[in-house]
């Protein structure tokens, strides 16, 4: 009787220990996501790019991108980080999507050339250049004061010039 009582008592002990362990296990678990959920998307793709680790920060970026794509300030570094790190397809799609939201900014098109112009495809960069100038050839006098884009175009065609 004794014997059979010492197993169940060991059976017990053994079944509370892991159940314990279990528990344990399961708040580590869940405070883990829980520091990380209250960080900004923005904020966990800045920590991994400083740390060397692009293929874990592009997809904190593209979340970061995808909660703001009207940000300008988010598009930006989700772009130079792309091209710090040699990721020319993703930075080409990203300009290309970025140029269906706000279609008629010049620096948008200047971006899509230097893309161009770090994949080797000079022809396509001339083809963008030469429309921005067409652009401005095409935008009246009245338009251009009315609008105010005339320094954010100029500024974009001065840079489109370095480039080149």
């Amino acid at each position: 009787m004794k014997n059979i009582a010492i197993k169940n008592r060991k059976k017990y002990t053994i079944s509370w220990l892991l159940g314990v362990m279990m528990l344990a296990l399961s708040f580590v678990q869940d405070s883990a996501p829980a520091y990380s959920q209250s960080q900004k998307p923005l904020d966990i793709a800045r920590h991994y790019a400083a740390n060397g680790q692009p293929d874990s920060a592009l997809p904190a970026y593209k979340m970061a991108y995808n909660e703001a794509p009207f940000d300008l300030k988010v598009y930006h570094e989700f772009y130079e980080f792309l091209l710090e790190y040699k990721k020319l397809d993703e930075a080409e799609h990203l300009v290309k999507y970025m140029q269906e939201i706000r279609r008629g900014d010049a620096a948008i098109w200047m971006d899509l050339a230097q893309v161009y112009e770090l994949k080797g495809d000079k022809k396509a960069k001339s083809k963008i250049i030469d429309r921005l100038f067409e652009g401005l050839d095409q935008m009246s006098d009245f338009d251009i004061k009315k609008n105010g884009q005339y320094p954010a175009v100029q500024g974009s065609i001065r840079s489109c010039c370095q480039i080149i």
